[in-house]
């Protein structure tokens, strides 16, 4: 018996100076900072390579058509992307604008009857496509 009251107190020294030593460790490498640089970033070869690629696109593009993007975009990818969403809405919220709000049943029928014919026709050319 009291050998196993020895072996669990051995035991549980060893946990205890074990889980000392981890806490140190941990402690240690979370003092010491994980830096990065702009030059280790710039040596990665997949960086290296969209940079080139991304150089290229904007050689090709048009001065013409990047003056429009910078005036129909000028703010950063957050702002552009709400303001493109209300670029995107604001034709059909255009249309909307002007059907009336006392719309006879069936004219509503015969726009819904095209809008409908639309997207069926729509539909089939993606299935012949596909064939």
């Amino acid at each position: 018996m009291p050998c196993l009251h020895s072996t669990r107190r051995t035991l549980l020294l060893v946990a205890l100076a074990s889980l000392a030593v981890g806490t140190s460790l941990v402690s240690e490498t979370a003092n010491t900072p994980l830096t990065v640089s702009d030059v280790d970033i710039q040596a990665c070869a997949p960086v290296r390579q969209l940079s080139a690629l991304k150089d290229e696109l904007e050689a090709a593009q048009s001065p013409i058509m990047r003056t429009v993007f910078s005036w129909l975009f000028p703010f950063g990818p957050g702002w552009n992307s709400v303001l493109g969403t209300f670029y995107i809405s604001s034709v059909p919220n255009f249309i909307l604008a002007f059907i009336p709000a006392q719309i006879n049943p069936n004219t509503l029928n015969t726009m819904t009857a095209f809008a409908h014919e639309a997207k069926e026709r729509g539909g089939e050319s993606v299935r012949h496509r596909e064939a």
